[in-house]
């Protein structure tokens, strides 16, 4: 498959997006899957404490599921609610839990943070924009489309070896009807050799030709120009 420069761009957002999304939508998914399928348990408090942040303080419980939902016996941590945190004092712990699954649980009374949840949104604000900024400079610009050429002949090194200028690089006309094509090789197959023109790439297509130009050295190639 072959694509553009802003093509590749628009992909690696879109994989960027799913990455960046993916914890927070399968965090959602389980939150719902225990609400729905959970099973309520009084849990084993550990320990409480506190934690002082200048004007603030926190609650923090930890705790054991009943043995027959978790025979290994994890213990678990969770910041409550100050009601909570004195029951949890006492000894008692309410959450609900799927009961194949004892690390997907909510504690009753936890305090949600939402840290990770406006973090996402942030990325996903940032990728949106890079992905508008794409879309409008393929939009107005007035960069050539890529082109594609059935090669007449093997492709060559240049005979600079990659030290010429890139002045005379891209596409030119030759009197016989065919192309000319002159620049670094950005990646290569035994199918095809791609070429960047600077203002474009050239997809050569060898058509049994041979291609002795690796990438990141400077090839020229000549053929018939197709799709136009």
């Amino acid at each position: 498959m072959n694509l553009s420069r802003r093509g590749r761009a628009l992909m690696v957002l879109a994989l960027l997006t799913l990455i960046i999304n993916l914890p927070l939508v399968t965090s959602l998914a389980t939150e719902r899957q225990v609400r729905r399928n959970g099973v309520d348990v009084s849990a084993q408090v550990v320990r409480t404490w506190t934690v002082d942040s200048g004007a603030d303080r926190t609650f923090w419980v930890s705790f054991t599921l009943p043995e027959r939902l978790d025979p290994g016996q994890t213990e678990y941590a969770a910041q409550v609610v100050p009601d909570v945190y004195a029951g949890a004092r006492d000894g008692a712990l309410a959450v609900r839990v799927l009961p194949d699954r004892p690390s997907a649980h909510l504690v009753d009374g936890r305090v949600a943070h939402r840290t990770g949840l406006w973090l996402t949104l942030a990325a996903d604000a940032l990728l949106a924009l890079g992905a508008l900024l794409l879309w409008r400079s393929g939009r107005y610009s007035t960069r050539p489309e890529d082109v594609r050429l059935e090669a007449v002949g093997d492709v060559e090194a240049d005979p600079g070896d990659g030290a010429s200028p890139r002045t005379d690089e891209g596409l030119t006309e030759l009197a016989d009807g065919t192309w000319r094509a002159r620049g670094t090789v950005v990646r290569a197959s035994a199918d095809e050799v791609v070429l960047d023109l600077v203002d474009r790439e050239a997809i050569v297509i060898l058509d049994g030709h041979q291609n002795p130009v690796g990438p990141g050295e400077v090839a020229v190639a000549r053929g018939r120009l197709l799709d136009r």
